[in-house]
């Protein structure tokens, strides 16, 4: 006969069966008999059917609807069972709190190489092949390290940036471009550019840019300047320091009829002023212009002028750009800004066939300096009319497709007269560019 202790079990929790042996399961309880390989049921012992409704074998898998243990009592054996991964709580609570895993439908897995300290820092994907944006990122290096690296086989656009400063361009091969957007202006210092030694290559405006010609090793701004060899671009420009004729090569200044021109005193920011004027008889007026047939249309031609209107603008036609007319006739081939009294718009003609924007400007106020733009683009298939205020700030752009002069000879300059019998301040001229965006085989 064996003798065995009341385990805490009931019958419908566990049938054990004994095939000898005490089971001393609790102490001081009531014994039963048993026979070697009896079944014992313990439906008679009270209460133990509310406590065990699972196995609780080391093998078993429990589950518990919670469970509280010591601040370091959660123990988890390491892969080679070894060691012991202790989860610990560190903070102080002063109620209840919840620790939400989501890992989705999915396994996940968490690699932690060092101690971080996580604050709502990621609302979008920043790995390698992610493109995230951020507000505002602040780079910090050591003197004469570049804090930023661009190192890219494919085009670099839309690298929006205040200043770009010590920059460090790799891996760009031929024709490759930094593009300006925004409203902002971008100055790039051009440290290590290219090997420029400390060169800056000045403000882009939106929508310009600076080429890397890696075949020449040259970086080219906007205006097609490679700042090495004038052989291979075009830039003219004159800042009417003098008001004589033959003295802003490469244009030439010359009377329309009875009209005048003549230095006028130079202003803050606008050193050189010319002013032109018109006599009392229609058509008069002043040009400033190249040759008319000096300039084939092939795309990326850019022209600038920095000017103002009269104080009386009544009656007042000026054309500033790439035209074949120096008189008040309307150009047969040409890309130019067309002002007619306070509105400015943009044209094109090829061959007597022309276009104009679809918008203006209006009105132009008078004695105000303006600062018009044309840009070709580089297949002249597009001519693109901007205007800016004295500061700087965009005011107006358009776009023309059409009647492009491509292929066909033209000047470049400054027609203004008038369109009546009177006398006006036709403009006054404060800065004239004319080049070409890209390098020429000569």
């Amino acid at each position: 006969m064996t003798k065995v202790h009341k385990p805490w079990l009931t019958q419908e929790d566990l049938e054990l069966f004994l095939g000898g042996g005490i089971l001393d399961v609790l102490p001081h309880a009531t014994e039963h008999e048993v026979g070697g390989g009896d079944l014992l049921a313990f439906a008679d012992i009270p209460g133990f059917g509310d406590w065990l409704d699972q196995e609780v074998k080391e093998a078993s898998h429990v589950k518990h609807a919670s469970i509280t243990v010591g601040n370091t009592g959660l123990h988890i054996l390491d892969t080679n069972a070894s060691h012991d991964l202790i989860i610990k709580p560190g903070s102080d609570l002063t109620a209840d709190r919840i620790l939400t895993l989501t890992t989705g439908n999915v396994a996940r897995t968490i690699t932690l190489s060092g101690n971080p300290t996580l604050n709502d820092w990621f609302d979008q994907g920043v790995k390698q092949a992610d493109s995230p944006t951020f507000v505002k990122a602040t780079l910090s290096q050591a003197t004469g390290t570049a804090p930023l690296t661009v190192a890219s086989t494919t085009m670099v656009t839309n690298l929006n940036a205040d200043r770009l400063h010590n920059v460090a361009i790799a891996g760009l091969t031929v024709g490759h471009v930094l593009k300006a957007t925004g409203a902002a202006a971008i100055a790039f210092q051009a440290n290590n550019l290219g090997g420029l030694a400390d060169v800056t290559l000045g403000s882009l405006e939106e929508g310009e840019t600076i080429v890397y010609d890696q075949a020449t090793s040259k970086w080219i701004d906007a205006w097609g300047i490679d700042y090495d060899n004038p052989r291979l671009v075009y830039k003219f420009y004159t800042d009417f320091f003098s008001a004589q004729d033959d003295t802003n090569d490469p244009w030439v200044g010359a009377a329309l009829g009875l009209g005048t021109s003549g230095a006028s005193t130079g202003q803050a920011d606008h050193p050189g002023i010319i002013r032109f004027t018109s006599a009392a008889t229609i058509g008069t007026g002043y040009r400033f212009m190249t040759a008319t047939n000096c300039i084939k249309m092939g795309g990326a031609e850019h022209s600038e002028f920095c000017f103002q209107t009269g104080p009386n603008v009544t009656s007042c036609l000026i054309r500033l750009g790439y035209q074949d007319s120096n008189s008040a006739t309307t150009p047969v081939d040409g890309v130019w800004i067309d002002i007619a009294a306070t509105v400015l718009k943009g044209r094109t003609s090829n061959n007597s066939v022309r276009s104009t924007t679809g918008t203006t400007y209006a009105p132009l106020i008078v004695s105000t300096w303006y600062r018009a733009k044309i840009a070709v683009n580089s297949d002249a298939t597009e001519v693109v009319f901007t205007l800016y205020n004295e500061a700087g700030a965009q005011l107006w752009s358009d776009t023309l497709a059409a009647n492009i002069p491509t292929g066909r000879a033209t000047g470049h300059g400054m027609v203004a007269h008038v369109g009546a019998n009177v006398v006006r301040t036709l403009i006054d001229l404060d800065m004239m560019i004319a080049t070409r965006a890209g390098y020429i085989t000569r």
